[in-house]
Formats: structure tokens, C-alpha cells, sequence
């Protein structure tokens, strides 16, 4: 390497240290006596790279100006995007005045609008909408809406939803083999918040048979408070999905009693068949028995579970605990010990047509006397 090689490398190590302070005029100075305006250094970071990152709008200008290239990315990911996980709004305008690709999609075909909504950049995610970033982003596996669900960012999703995202979008995400939407993301993260956002904007709660709904996510991940808010907008607390599973099964196979005790208060059917496995077809109360869950048997049985239901194999639930002795063994053994009163049987069939007709929640509100509606709702 000869001298002017040397030194022209010096100077463009000089010129990113220069970028990172507020004076212009070195930075300047640099550039006119050959500085490579984008050299880069070990980490593959640019003079204008380093500018951004120190918000130093003035020297992001100049840069520009003197033929910084906008476009340099890693993996795909610009300065725009960097600029925006940021929240510097100066640095991004300066960017897209410049050409910078509002819609630039990085490896994971993620926009700029993305990664302001992970972030829960408010400003920045309305900056960008209102320059005329796409707020759909089809080539993306997730849009920004959801993003901002995931990450309970209800102020970006406020944004969102001002300028168009389709908050009850069902679109395909094949990694996940099945529809996802917005909710069912705030669902997932117990995003209260977004929740109420979205279902008050009028989020739909009805998805297709056999899908996954927002219930089920609640279920599984033990998030009551979801759980009750969907239920009071009016989703299905019986439906399907794939693997014939209700919520209810799966807020009781996760060991949720509080989740399990409010869609039962509610009118989910403790008997409804489901299909845990290709090989079984039982009750709640079977999986109980299999769980040897004494506290989930418990809740179970005092709203109503079959204890004489039998699976597709001709077994009871006390036939499939995995010991025959304990407090579960115990409670089998005494339920089904034990004929069915005819007054329970009553107390069955009156819950079951409640059931079905969604109408269990209003039994307070029926002119009988208190103790038959504690016995009714709760056999005692």
C-alpha cells in the first residue's frame, strides 16, 4: 500500500469519528481532499451510518448531498429501517428526501414501519404512513397491525388503524398452518390494551370453523383477562378447532382452574367430545383423569362433568388414572359409586339446554328463588 493509499484510508477513519460530532466543517473538509464517503469500517458501517446513529441531521444532509449511497443495507436492512427502530424521525425524512426506499424489505421482510411499531415508536410509525409507507406489507409474514399487537404498542396500532390496516384481516401464515389475525397476536402477549382497541374498532371474534380463534390462544397461554373480554364480545365459547379442541380443553390441559371456572360460568359444555390425539376421544373429565389433576376433576365435576362418559375405547374417566389410589381415585370411586338423583339429572338437563341455547350467564337474572340458582349454577 502506497502513501496516498494509507492516507486516504486514514482519512476515511478520521471522516466516520467526524461524523459522529456536530460540526460540519471537518467532515466537509475530508470529502473535498478524497475521503471515500463510503468507506467502510470493521463492522461494515458507513460515514453516513455513523452520522444516523448519532442523530447528527447536519451531517446527514451533507453526506447526501455529496453522494452518500441511501441505499447501503445489511441482510437487506437500510438505514431507514435502523433510523426507525430508532425513533429519529429528522434522520428518516432526510433519508427518503434523498431516494431512501420507504418499503425496503430486510431478510425477514420487514419494512421500516415494522420496526417503528416493534418499538412502539408512535411518531415515527405516523411519520411513515403519512409519507406514503404501505400499511398491508403482503410480502411480509406479519403486517405492521400485528407487530404492533405482539409487542403492545396500542399507540402504534391507533396509528395503524387510522390510516387503513384491516384489523379483522384473516391472512395465511403458512409457517403457522392456519389464519392469524391481529387479535389473535394480542391474544398471545395478553395485550389487554390492543384488545380492547381492536374489538371496540370492531375486530371479528367469529372466525371460520375449524380455525384456531382468539379464544383458544387465550386458553393456552393462561391469559384470563383475554378470556373474559371475549367473552363479553361475544365469541363462541364452544367452537372447534382443528383438532376438534374447545378452549375450555385447553385452558383445563394447561392447569388454568381461574380460565377453566369462567368458561364453565359462562356455559362452555364440560362434555363436549374432543380429540386430543388421533388415537383419543373423550371428555375433559377423561383428561383429568389421565393429568391426575384432582383440583381440575374437582371444578369439573361440580359444573356438570359426566362421570360415566366413555371414550372410543369403552373406558371411564377413573379408568385411565395413572394409580388407582389418591384423592382423585377417591372422588372417581365416590362419584360414580354413587346412581345419578334425579334431582341432578334435572339440574343437568336444565344447564345443558342453557348451554346450548347461550343462555347460562343469564340464570342470575331469572325470577326463581337465589338457592335454585346456586344449585343450578353450582349443584349445592
Amino acid at each position: 500500500m502506497n502513501f496516498y493509499s494509507r492516507t486516504l484510508q486514514s482519512a476515511a477513519a478520521f471522516l466516520h469519528q467526524e461524523c459522529l460530532q456536530e460540526k460540519v466543517e471537518s467532515g466537509a473538509m475530508l470529502l473535498k481532499n478524497g475521503a471515500n464517503i463510503n468507506a467502510l469500517d470493521e463492522d461494515n458501517q458507513t460515514p453516513l451510518h455513523y452520522a444516523c446513529y448519532a442523530g447528527n441531521v447536519a451531517k446527514v444532509e451533507l453526506l447526501l448531498k455529496m453522494g452518500a449511497d441511501v441505499h447501503i443495507s445489511q441482510n437487506g436492512r437500510t438505514l431507514l429501517h435502523e433510523m426507525c427502530l430508532q425513533d429519529k424521525v429528522e434522520c428518516a425524512e432526510i433519508l427518503l428526501k434523498y431516494g431512501a426506499n420507504i418499503n425496503a424489505v430486510d431478510e425477514s421482510n420487514e419494512t421500516p414501519l415494522h420496526g417503528a411499531c416493534y418499538k412502539g415508536n408512535a411518531a415515527c410509525t405516523e411519520f411513515l404512513l403519512m409519507m406514503g409507507a404501505d400499511v398491508h406489507t403482503p410480502q411480509s409474514p406479519c403486517t405492521p397491525l400485528d407487530t404492533a399487537c405482539q409487542q403492545d404498542k396500542v399507540k402504534c396500532a391507533e396509528i395503524l388503524i387510522k390510516y387503513g390496516a384491516n384489523h379483522s384481516m384473516l391472512f395465511w401464515n403458512k409457517p403457522l398452518n392456519g389464519g392469524v389475525t391481529p387479535l389473535l397476536f394480542a391474544c398471545f402477549n395478553g395485550s389487554i390494551s390492543c384488545m380492547d382497541l381492536l374489538l371496540k374498532m370492531g375486530a371479528n371474534v367469529r372466525i371460520p370453523p375449524g380455525l384456531t380463534t382468539p379464544l383458544h390462544v387465550a386458553c393456552k397461554e393462561d391469559k384470563v383477562e383475554c378470556a373474559e373480554m371475549l367473552i363479553k364480545y361475544g365469541v363462541n365459547i364452544n367452537a372447534v378447532d382443528s383438532w376438534d379442541k374447545t378452549p375450555v380443553h385447553y385452558a383445563f390441559e394447561n392447569g388454568s382452574v381461574a380460565c377453566v371456572e369462567l368458561f364453565l360460568k359462562m356455559g362452555a359444555d364440560v362434555d363436549a367430545l374432543i380429540n386430543t390425539t388421533t388415537q383419543f376421544h373423550g371428555t375433559a373429565l377423561h383428561i383429568a383423569a389421565m393429568q391426575n389433576d384432582l383440583e381440575m376433576a374437582e371444578v369439573l365435576i361440580e359444573y356438570g362433568a359426566n362421570v360415566y362418559a366413555r371414550n372410543n375405547q369403552n373406558k371411564l374417566p377413573i379408568d385411565l388414572l395413572p394409580q388407582k389410589e389418591g384423592g382423585l381415585f377417591d372422588l372417581l370411586v365416590e362419584s360414580t359409586a354413587q346412581p345419578v338423583s334425579l334431582k341432578d339429572l334435572c339440574r343437568q338437563q336444565i344447564r345443558a339446554t342453557l348451554v346450548i341455547n347461550n343462555r347460562l350467564k343469564s340464570l342470575p337474572n331469572l325470577n326463581i328463588p337465589r338457592q335454585l340458582q346456586l344449585y343450578l349454577m353450582h349443584g349445592a
